[in-house]
């Protein structure tokens, strides 16, 4: 059975990050192909949250990219 875009599962990732490492993350997914949401929160002084939701089956693209 083939899923529509909307039926297909979703997965998340996130990464604590200095705000020069989510620079350069910013500077990757700027140029991705591949559907992605992102949320950024601040958790502590210098220390950015950044969470990627995408595809279940494109999660592991977005987990070595914020590694």
């Amino acid at each position: 059975m083939i899923q529509s875009k909307d039926e297909q599962k979703k997965a998340s990732v996130s990464a604590k990050v200095t705000p020069d490492r989510l620079r350069q993350i910013y500077d990757i997914l700027e140029d991705e192909q591949i559907p992605f949401e992102a949320v950024v929160k601040k958790v502590g002084r210098g220390i950015r949250e950044i969470t990627i939701v995408a595809d279940a089956n494109n999660i592991d693209h977005f987990k070595n990219m914020l590694v």
